[in-house]
């Protein structure tokens, strides 16, 4: 019975060994020891598997070797270096990726997996920014360590992984003494632990309550939103793929014997690219009625309205401003009427001006959320009887529709 037990043992050995070689046709250690890993992980003997995938990476680092040994980690329960060494691993995919063999199907599958993975690992762990208290040399830390994950990194400059709720931490001081210190953060949020290391003659001793020690203080914990806050580079404000807005919209100085014109403006903007856009623009601008005297014909009132549509395009800046340049065409009407002495008969109505005059705007403008202001010059190109002098436009509006 026992040789026969030993038999089925050795059958399932060998067996093993076989689908190793088949797998790694040239040998290599890392890649043996990876097969024998992935057997291992497939298994659950997550603490077996860790060790072959990790004299695997130590054979010659793999993105594969280092995706087992992260989820190798993550079946001991150890979701903080679990997500760590799926960032590694991540590394190394990447680096694959952007090799030669990019584009097969077992790197894409297996870059994949690993974005995968990290991030639902993500969602699991917390993040903690490590500080010494006010008047401490942070060289009286020789060393932290998450308890059973080993030695950290430059835990003071840079945020440090820890599991959900509660991760001990230990610190190594320089007087040979160490300090334990709850790391208290829910999962997907992040926080702040001191250290509590006492200064002047105080004596560091051992932390045996961390969970309510006054000196290892930390700030609430807060959403993960800017983990790694980088300064943001300075880039163009692009068009709003798509914006019409409703304007008020006024023209000086004015032609003629007109007033002042105000009116209404209908803005369209959409995006062309990054750093242009194209604009259109449809305005009616009234000019109320004027009287002047007139030593003949008496009173005489005067009366206008413009119809002006104009399309062109606008730039991008890397402030809020930007410039427009539009062309198109002004419809321009002035009517007229007077009242003669009693001697002279009344002066009918009469629309003596109804011309296109073609029209080009240029200037600049400015936007803020839904509000926009524009300020430029119009020309429009004398072909009827009264030249239009150039003009000052200013415009105020809200848009309607922002995409």
């Amino acid at each position: 019975m026992m040789t026969t037990r030993v038999s089925l043992a050795l059958i399932l050995v060998a067996a093993a060994a076989t689908r190793a070689h088949a797998a790694c046709p040239d040998g290599r250690a890392n890649c043996l020891l990876h097969e024998e890993g992935v057997a291992l992980l497939t298994s659950g003997k997550f603490e077996e598997a860790a060790a072959k995938f990790q004299a695997s990476l130590a054979a010659g680092a793999t993105a594969r070797a280092a995706l087992g040994y992260a989820q190798a980690i993550e079946g001991q329960g150890k979701v903080a270096l679990a997500y760590e060494s799926m960032l590694y691993a991540k590394q190394l995919s990447d680096a694959e990726l952007a090799g030669p063999d990019g584009k097969s199907v077992e790197i894409i599958g297996r870059s994949q997996r690993v974005q995968y993975k990290l991030g639902e690992l993500r969602a699991k762990v917390g993040f903690v920014q490590v500080t010494l208290p006010t008047n401490v040399s942070p060289r009286r830390l020789v060393s932290l360590r998450r308890r059973g994950e080993g030695d950290l990194v430059d835990p003071l400059t840079r945020w440090v992984v820890v599991a959900p709720d509660r991760q001990v931490l230990i610190a190594a001081l320089d007087d040979g003494s160490k300090i334990e210190v709850d790391a208290q953060v829910a999962a997907g949020m992040q926080g702040k632990v001191v250290i509590p290391i006492p200064t002047g003659t105080q004596q560091a001793r051992p932390n045996t309550n961390p969970g309510r020690d006054p000196n290892a203080g930390r700030v609430v914990s807060r959403p993960l939103a800017d983990l790694y806050p980088k300064p943001e580079p300075v880039l163009a404000q692009p068009p709003p793929a798509l914006a019409l807005g409703l304007d008020i919209v006024t023209l000086v100085p004015n032609p003629t014997n007109l007033t002042s014109g105000i009116g209404a403006s209908l803005l369209l903007e959409k995006r062309l690219g990054k750093s242009i856009g194209m604009t259109a623009r449809l305005s009616f601008v009234s000019h109320p009625e004027s009287t002047f005297f007139d030593p003949t014909l008496g009173d005489v009132s005067f009366s206008g309205r413009e119809l002006m549509a104009l399309v062109g395009l606008r730039t991008a800046s890397k402030y809020s401003f930007h410039a427009f340049a539009e062309a198109g065409l002004t419809a321009f009407t002035m009517t007229a009427s007077a009242t003669g002495r009693p001697m002279l008969p009344p002066l009918a109505p009469d629309d003596f001006i109804n011309e296109l005059y073609p029209t080009l705007a240029i200037g600049g403008a400015t936007r803020l959320g839904r509000v926009h202001l524009q300020l430029g010059l119009v020309y429009a190109i004398a072909t009827g009887d009264v030249e239009l002098p150039v003009r000052f436009m200013a415009s105020l509006g809200v848009d309607l529709v922002k995409k």
